[in-house]
């Protein structure tokens, strides 16, 4: 009852799925199967097979709100009563800060659920579940090109545990997450028939503006050489001007306006930015780390006051009114939607901040030994974030989604565990 709950709740503040250009973008490309690579393609094949059942964005809605509210049910349930593990459930799933990201029909709060699932598959005694488990782990790192990381620290601590020998055991589990994460790049690939070159067009183009704006002086002859065949609207003072133009909150609000770095448009042109990103890292890794690390700032929220995020109401993608009429996504929030949006936006924007959470998680590391469900999933979300640090593209708070989903389900499970010591 009390599981129904939660799931209603998020289904009735999400109805009947909100979206932004990405939403659109995949669904359009389920639609008319022409599925490029600057999403995982693997979302839009989900979305495709499960209009089949439910035409639009409810489908979607309701088993990414499914898999989040029964896979933490599933992982705090050793440790609480049915009742209680049941109510976190509900706690966790209509907290504000998790609801803003499971209510958009987003590749993230998909690939959430069915890592929840998997690791509380894997923690199962009975080897047929823990197969699913693998089998959830493959559908989580197909919608997310980074959610290898998340997969890592799971499979490796709990795949082959009842191998007496330490170091087969660990051989055991590495191959096995080789081979999970090489499933799902190859769903990927054979899904793929149209190449749009990512990280020639998004993160590469920011990481060059980076490098350049924290490099100590580079002469404009140097820097023409490392960038040959790039893009660029000027010749001159070339260090100045991109540096001036530095914006790591993400590339396309870079590209927004003329830059000095052009997007680049042919094949030939995204072959010299990718050259161009290599030899920049190269030569100067230490302006290349003091920009990663600015826009993993920006992206927990550790360089500005924490806000509550743009939340994701709309049920009508505007920007294109041709598309918004094929896909049908025209509507008005409902009174009981108006109510939600009233409360996420007023609850408070400190429990927002990325980084409160992750300093809890590295915390509650010290208080996990001999808790193994808390130190999966806290390794997991862990291993994922730095992947952020490496990769984001852009200071996205949903990219923070899993952080704050395996602190708040780590915390419970520790709390619980010294509660049932003390008692």
């Amino acid at each position: 009852m009390i599981l129904g709950i939660a799931i209603a709740g998020v289904i009735l503040y999400g109805y009947p799925g909100l979206v932004s250009y990405d939403s659109v973008d995949q669904l359009a490309q389920a639609r008319r199967w022409q599925l490029g690579d600057w999403h995982p393609p693997a979302m839009s094949a989900l979305w495709r097979a499960v209009e089949l059942l439910v035409g639009g964005t409810f489908g979607m809605l309701v088993l990414q709100t499914t898999a989040l509210v029964l896979g933490t049910y599933a992982l705090v349930r050793d440790q609480v009563s049915p009742r209680a593990a049941s109510a976190t459930a509900l706690a966790i799933a209509w907290f504000p800060p998790i609801l803003t990201v499971t209510g958009v029909i987003w590749s993230d709060p998909q690939m959430v659920g069915y890592l929840l699932v998997g690791i509380a598959a894997l923690l199962s005694p009975r080897p047929r579940v823990r197969l699913l488990g693998l089998f959830a782990f493959v559908l989580a790192s197909a919608l997310r090109y980074n959610a290898l990381a998340a997969t890592f620290a799971p499979i490796v601590l709990l795949w082959g545990r009842e191998q007496p020998r330490v170091v087969r055991r660990y051989a055991l589990a590495v191959g096995v997450w080789i081979a999970v994460t090489a499933a799902s790049l190859g769903l990927n690939a054979a899904l793929v028939n149209e190449h749009q070159h990512p990280f020639a067009r998004s993160a590469a183009p920011m990481d060059i503006s980076g490098i350049v704006h924290f490099a100590p002086p580079i002469s404009d002859e140097d820097l023409k050489q490392t960038l040959v065949g790039v893009p660029l609207h000027v010749d001159h003072d070339l260090q100045k001007t991109i540096a001036a133009a530095y914006e790591p909150r993400g590339s396309f609000i870079y590209f927004e306006h003329p830059r000095p770095l052009a997007e680049p448009a042919t094949p030939t042109e995204f072959a010299a930015v990718a050259v161009a990103w290599r030899k920049l890292i190269t030569a100067y890794p230490l302006a290349y780390a003091k920009h990663r690390l600015t826009v993993f700032q920006l992206v927990i929220q550790a360089r500005a006051r924490i806000a509550v995020p743009a939340l994701t109401q709309t049920f009508a993608y505007v920007g294109t009114p041709e598309l918004d009429h094929e896909l049908g996504l025209a509507g008005e929030p409902s009174i009981v939607q108006r109510g939600w949006f009233w409360w996420v936006r007023h609850c408070g924007a400190i429990w927002y901040g990325p980084l409160a959470y992750l300093v809890v998680s590295l915390v509650l590391l010290g208080f996990v030994r001999g808790n193994r469900a808390a130190f999966v999933v806290l390794g997991s979300s862990l291993g994922y974030e730095l992947t952020i640090l490496l990769l984001a593209p852009a200071a996205d708070y949903r990219y923070s989604h899993y952080l704050l989903l395996a602190t708040l389900i780590a915390l419970v499970l520790v709390i619980a565990k010294r509660a049932r010591r003390a008692t």
